[in-house]
C-alpha cells in the first residue's frame, strides 16, 4: 500500500464511488449464459499486455463509470486480437446511451455488451470521456459495429483462467475497499468489501515462486484497473488467484466476436 490520490478520502467518500450494479439485468433480455471454456492444458502464465492489443489505463474520475472502462477495455483487446488495428473506443457513449444501466451512477458489463452488440461502438476520439453524464450523441455513421456472436459469465475460477488462456481479457466485479484504494505493488490479497462493487479488467494470470523450479507459489490474476496511472503498477496490478478474492468470481464476463 502507498499514498495515492485516494489517501485523503473519507470512508463515505470512498463508498461514494461504487459503481457496479450487479443485480441490474435488461428486463427485455434472458441474463447471460453460464459458460465453461475449461481445456485440459492452459499456460502456466498469460499477459496479454504482451501482445500489444491492451489499451492505454485510462481514468473514470469522479464518475462511477467503471462498468464502462471495463466493457470497453476487453472490446479494444478482443477487437484488436481479432486482426483489427487496436482502437480507442468510447466510454463516454455508454454512460449517456446505455438505456439499461444509470451512466455515473453504476452499472454492470453484461447489459454493456448487450447494448453494444445491438447498437455498436464509437471510438473515442469521436465521443470523447467526460467524466459526467450527457444526452445521447450516438452517430451510427461513425460507429464500430463488432460482429458477437455470443456473451457469457463463467461460473469459477478455472473457467476465468481458461477463458483468459484462450480467447483474451474478461471483466470481473471485485469488492473494492480502502486497501484496495491504496493498493500499490505486489499480490494484493487485504481486505474486501462484502460484495462486489467496482468492475475491473483481467489480462492475464501467473504464480510467483519463492524459488526458481518448485511447484509451490502464490497464484495471481494480472488486472488493469480504471484509476490511472497513479494507482497500482502504473495502473496495474495483481490480485490473488484461486482463492475468490473480494468475490473477483462472481460476476466474470466475456464474449466471442467474429471475424
Amino acid at each position: 500500500m502507498a499514498m495515492n490520490h485516494f489517501a485523503d478520502m473519507t470512508s463515505e467518500e470512498m463508498n461514494s464511488r461504487n459503481c457496479f450494479l450487479p443485480t441490474h439485468y435488461p428486463s427485455k433480455h434472458k441474463p447471460a449464459p453460464r459458460y465453461n471454456v475449461k481445456h485440459a492444458k492452459i499456460s502456466k502464465g498469460v499477459d496479454w499486455r504482451d501482445s500489444n492489443c491492451i489499451s492505454p489505463v485510462k481514468n473514470q474520475g469522479y464518475c462511477g463509470s467503471c462498468w464502462a472502462f471495463a466493457t470497453v477495455g476487453v472490446l479494444e483487446a478482443l477487437h484488436c486480437l481479432n486482426g483489427n488495428e487496436l482502437h480507442n473506443l468510447s466510454e463516454q457513449q455508454l454512460v449517456d446511451c446505455d438505456p439499461i444501466d444509470h451512466g455515473c451512477c453504476g452499472g454492470f458489463p453484461i447489459n454493456a455488451i448487450d447494448y453494444i452488440t445491438q447498437e455498436g461502438i464509437m471510438k473515442s476520439e469521436d465521443y470523447e470521456y467526460e467524466e459526467k453524464q450527457f444526452y445521447c450523441r450516438y452517430d451510427s455513421s461513425n460507429a464500430i459495429q463488432l460482429n458477437v456472436s455470443k456473451y457469457y459469465v463463467l461460473p469459477n475460477e478455472e473457467n476465468m483462467a481458461s477463458s483468459v488462456a484462450k480467447d483474451g481479457p474478461i471483466t470481473v466485479g471485485f469488492g473494492v475497499n480502502r486497501d484496495f484504494m491504496l493498493y500499490s505493488k505486489g499480490i494484493f490479497d487485504g481486505e474486501c468489501a462484502p460484495s462486489p462493487n467496482h468492475a475491473i479488467i483481467i489480462v492475464g494470470y501467473g504464480t510467483l515462486h519463492c524459488e526458481e523450479g518448485k511447484d509451490d507459489g502464490e497464484d495471481y490474476w494480472i488486472i488493469k484497473n480504471s484509476w490511472g496511472t497513479e494507482w497500482g503498477e502504473d495502473g496495474f496490478g495483481k490480485i490473488m488467484r484461486n482463492k475468490d478474492m473480494c468475490g473477483i468470481s462472481e460476476f466474470a464476463a466475456s464474449l466471442e466476436l467474429k471475424p
